[in-house]
């Protein structure tokens, strides 16, 4: 797909179409010859507007091109030639080209610029300035001023070819920023919404600033204030603030203004030291246009630099989020493979043991009740031997849900061996320990575990003891639940006894 400056939704519209390039080319031939106030045009506007086609729509609208420019050929010369035969064939080879101007010369800037505005990098506006508006001058001013001194239309070639070459440089360099700023898309038009009263003022401060500098204002100053110098400021501070679009606007404010007043009379270019004032006024076009859509063009590369890093910085910062989230989570699973038995889920035998501890030393230090169970599954040897480890594993986990689920979440419970379980329970005297154990055990004995061979059902015996003045340190305390776990084991299991 051939690469274009507006590859957008509008330049599938009515500004991607032939037709429509054919009629504003001869729209702005024919706005051009209405306002001629020179021999010939300071600035060519049909020149502005078919580089503008081929940078928009492509080579395909060189059909447009030439049927266009062959019509406003035709009529500027028509009282030129010395026979229709000759005006005809001049007038084909100028279209021709033309056509072949701006074709060539936009198929070198869409190459360079990636399809992508010329006025976005200072690189790529050198590009436009070198081989869009001079090549495509160039080449048509050639072309049409060997035309036309071959079939006799003229005989001043050098003169033909320099008005042509100028003016076709300047309307490329006003004119079609101008069409291309305003037909394609980007955000330039939100600031001029958003800073309107700005925009404003400084439109208007161009204006009278022109008017002093170039038109009729400048009888009334001196000829200090009224040096074009005075139009370098607002012009810069435009390109600035508002970007192509608006920059578009104000360089042709000032060109049309500089050529209606020195076409007048007016303005520092009809000082008696300037002999002839066109030639004086397309080098301040130049000027004005080249250094205005320069600054322009270096503003637009620095944003642009602002949001690849704002973008940069917010991937970046996405990224560094993604690795301390997935480092939080990889130290969460590291913090549970420390603290969890990987088979049940509960609490391991160290993790356990350090938290169970704690709390002994909390409740003898306030003087608070303190139990703990000892809990071990009845004839567990016989469950792996008839159904195999992998249902014993099911009947471990299936016990630890039953335990959790009848526990409160400050009891501590733990897995602190083979089918060995512990759990200790703050601000519990042996009572409420005894009731707990009950539970556990009634809870147990009543669950149905699925295995792959079936349905199990197993019991467990429970220790239970209780802290008391003569227990200085928690292995006391888990020793005499074991003790007590034993003696249920030979009371017959699924009993519950205390120390």
């Amino acid at each position: 797909m051939e690469e274009t400056v507006s590859d957008n939704p509008e330049a599938a519209g009515l500004s991607g179409r032939p037709v429509v390039w054919f009629f504003g080319y001869l729209a702005a031939a024919a706005v051009g010859f209405l306002v001629e106030v020179f021999e010939m045009s300071p600035l060519s506007l049909p020149a502005g507007v078919a580089l503008a086609a081929t940078l928009t729509v492509g080579v395909r609208v060189w059909p447009a091109i030439f049927a266009a420019s062959f019509l406003w050929l035709l009529f500027v010369a028509h009282d030129l030639a010395a026979g229709p035969v000759m005006l005809v064939l001049a007038c084909v080879g100028g279209a021709a080209g033309i056509t072949l101007g701006v074709t060539t010369a936009a198929g070198i800037v869409l190459r360079f610029t990636k399809g992508q505005s010329p006025f976005g990098r200072i690189s790529d506006y050198l590009v436009f300035v070198g081989f869009g508006a001079v090549l495509s001058s160039l080449i048509a001013g050639s072309v049409v001023a060997a035309c036309f001194s071959v079939t006799g239309v003229t005989d001043h070639y050098v003169g033909v070819w320099r008005n042509w070459f100028v003016a076709d440089l300047l309307g490329s360099m006003v004119i079609t920023p101008f069409v291309l700023a305003w037909i394609g898309g980007g955000d330039d038009l939100g600031a001029l919404k958003v800073r309107k009263a700005e925009a404003v003022v400084l439109t208007l401060a161009i204006a009278v600033l022109s008017l002093v500098a170039l038109g009729p204002l400048s009888e009334f100053v001196g000829p200090i204030a009224s040096h074009p110098l005075i139009l370098s400021l607002p012009l810069a501070w435009g390109a600035l603030r508002f970007g192509i679009k608006g920059t578009t606007v104000w360089v042709l404010l000032v060109s049309l203004l500089a050529i209606w007043g020195t076409a007048s009379g007016y303005g520092a270019l009809n000082a008696a030291s300037i002999e002839h004032p066109m030639p004086a006024l397309q080098f301040m076009i130049l000027v004005v246009a080249g250094t205005t859509f320069m600054i322009g063009a270096i503003s637009a590369a620095q944003q642009m630099t602002e949001r690849e890093l704002i973008e940069a910085n917010r991937r970046l910062g996405a990224r560094v989020d993604e690795r301390t989230q997935a480092l939080q989570e990889s130290e969460e699973r590291l913090g549970n493979l420390s603290t969890t038995d990987d088979l049940t889920g509960a609490s391991n035998r160290s993790y356990f043991l350090e938290m169970s501890k704690m709390e002994f030393y909390r409740a003898r230090r306030y003087h608070r009740p303190l139990a703990v169970l000892m809990l071990d599954v009845d004839r567990f040897k016989s469950i792996n031997d008839t159904h195999g480890h992998a249902a014993g594993d099911v009947v471990l986990e299936a016990l630890t849900e039953t335990c959790q689920e009848v526990l409160r979440a400050s009891d501590i419970f733990g897995r602190i061996g083979g089918e060995e379980f512990a759990a200790t329970l703050p601000d519990t005297d042996l009572t409420g320990a005894m009731e707990v154990a009950e539970r556990l055990r009634q809870a147990i004995d009543e669950q149905e575990i699925s295995i792959d061979s079936g349905v199990v059902n197993v019991t467990v015996s429970i220790g239970v003891s209780v802290i008391s003045e003569q227990t200085t340190e928690y292995e006391i305390l888990l020793k005499q639940a074991d003790d007590a776990l034993y003696r249920a084991k030979e009371a017959g299991r699924n009993t519950v006894l205390s120390y």
